[in-house]
């Protein structure tokens, strides 16, 4: 018995050594003001800070891993090669691979932006304001059903990029007409790149939704269900404590 008990407990010592044997893997693209390198190379956002406030207390290592695209991101998620990924919507193609977390911790608008000269002449009530328009299209971004079908009628040119950076790029150089973008992204990048004078929003929101972070479901890190336990448990608690709308606020 005495054996069985040491066998036992060096059993249970093994997997916290596993545990704790590498970082969980956070996956995500560079998006302002959710997650972004400062002047000073360091890591900060909205979604930097959550993750601080809920997985320091709780002694869970992470690491936060940025990638080039959504292509990539999307690559990356479904070779398994990270355990989770930051700040999606829902939708059915996500779902096979991704578990989404109780409860949402973002909720954000959708807008067109345009050259400031032509959003002052535009109002969206309808797909319609994009025919004869070049749109800037941003690669496995969600979106909505509508949009893609109006992407693929042929009433306008779609240019195609992997970041949403390069459609405000895209705008400055006047590549495009019109770009959908989430607005706290946008007005982030716009504020940052001083393009007040240059960039601006079409009047009429597009959507609103709301953004998961997520698990990847096939997971391998040891103790990813208490992950899981700790991030759903603790968000609630943050979003209900001022501490949440310190963070936003900062940004």
């Amino acid at each position: 018995m005495k054996f069985l008990l040491i066998l036992t407990s060096g059993i249970l010592f093994l997997a916290a050594t596993m545990s704790s044997a590498r970082p969980l893997r956070i996956a995500a693209i560079p998006e302002e003001p959710l997650r972004y390198h400062s002047k000073d190379r360091v890591l900060v956002g909205i979604d930097v800070d959550i993750l601080a406030e809920i997985f320091r207390p709780a002694g869970i290592k992470y690491k936060i891993i940025l990638l080039h695209s959504s292509e990539s991101l999307r690559e990356f998620y479904q070779k398994n090669l990270c355990d989770m990924v930051l700040t999606l919507s829902k939708n059915p193609e996500r779902e096979r691979f991704l578990e989404y977390a109780e409860m949402p911790h973002l909720r954000v608008s959708w807008n067109f932006y345009a050259r400031k000269e032509l959003a002052k002449t535009m109002k969206f009530t309808g797909y319609e304001i994009l025919e004869g328009k070049r749109l800037g299209v941003t690669k496995n971004f969600a979106y909505t059903s509508e949009f893609w079908q109006h992407v693929g009628s042929g009433k306008f040119k779609v240019v195609y990029e992997d970041r949403n950076r390069e459609q405000i790029n895209n705008l400055v150089n006047n590549q495009v007409d019109l770009v959908m973008l989430n607005s706290m992204t946008a007005n982030a990048l716009i504020k940052r790149e001083k393009l007040t004078n240059v960039i601006a929003k079409v009047e009429g929101t597009v959507r609103t939704g709301q953004y998961f972070n997520t698990f990847v479901k096939n997971s391998g890190y040891p103790g990813i269900d208490r992950v899981k336990k700790v991030y759903n448990e603790a968000l609630k608690k943050l979003v209900d404590a001022d501490r949440y709308g310190k963070i936003l606020a900062k940004y």
